[in-house]
């Protein structure tokens, strides 16, 4: 079984949810919050290719043309639905503040080693894929980090327990052989990077517990639906309660409920 961090959340978040995009493969609902990641990685990921290619970073314009220019091709070819209240120009100018932030810290950091770099690690029987955002070089190790484009600031404890940056770490460590040294999640609104670590006991939460429970619920196919507040947002909540016999789902309560990490 090919797992990614989005598929593994997915499921351990509803594992109706999961079936609906993975197994039924039904069509969703593209989001501009969505594109606007993208099309942000994207540029990041250009911005210091030039460095890498011309020993310097571009200036904000550049970077601002790059982006308009991904964001628009976007936009035409998936026609999003916007959040109430924003436009296509309020995303750009929280675009520009955001790469003017990047570009001001980017002058003191080292050179990026890896920028979305796709990866495929074995993980038991099953393989473990993702795309990197950006791995550097650090004084023990390695060091993995996260690009976050959201509206919420993560906390230290959100750091500390995100799937993601445990798998990606995992991955990181498993293809080259290396220690992570941290993993960070950089949130792009103010620049300021939230730091973690892994260890070997998050590596074996992941592949002794994480890793069977999805695999064992996908091939008994355990898909049951998880009610929650995510319910508000999900693109098949209509479906999903017509399934049920025209039941609601339970939006008030509910929570992802996870395979404890022992440690």
């Amino acid at each position: 079984m090919r797992l990614s961090a989005t598929r593994i959340k997915t499921y351990l978040t509803c594992p109706r949810q999961f079936r609906y995009i993975y197994i039924d493969e039904l069509p969703r609902v593209p989001t501009t919050p969505l594109l606007f990641g993208s099309a942000m990685h994207e540029t990041l990921c250009w911005l210091h290719e030039c460095r890498m290619e011309n020993g310097a970073l571009a200036n904000i314009e550049q970077a601002m043309q790059d982006f308009q220019q991904r964001w628009n091709d976007l936009l035409q070819a998936q026609a999003p639905v916007f959040k109430p209240g924003m436009t296509s120009q309020d995303y750009e100018a929280m675009a520009r503040q955001m790469l003017a932030v990047h570009l001001k810290v980017s002058r003191k950091a080292t050179v990026p080693l890896l920028l979305e770099f796709p990866f495929e690690v074995a993980i038991g029987e099953h393989t473990l894929v993702g795309i990197l955002d950006r791995v550097d070089e650090g004084e023990t190790g390695l060091v993995v980090m996260d690009y976050k484009t959201g509206s919420r600031k993560p906390s230290a404890r959100d750091v500390e327990a995100d799937l993601q940056l445990t798998i990606y770490a995992f991955g990181v460590q498993q293809m080259f052989g290396l220690p992570v040294e941290k993993v960070i999640c950089h949130w792009l609104r103010d620049g300021v990077d939230l730091v973690s670590t892994r260890d070997k006991n998050d590596f074996a939460w992941l592949a002794d517990e994480i890793v069977p429970y999805i695999a064992n619920g996908v091939e008994s196919q355990n898909f049951a639906p998880k009610p929650g507040y995510w319910c508000r947002w999900c693109d098949f909540r209509e479906l999903c309660q017509a399934e049920n016999s025209g039941q609601n789902a339970d939006v008030n309560g509910g929570s992802a409920s996870w395979p404890m990490q022992s440690n």
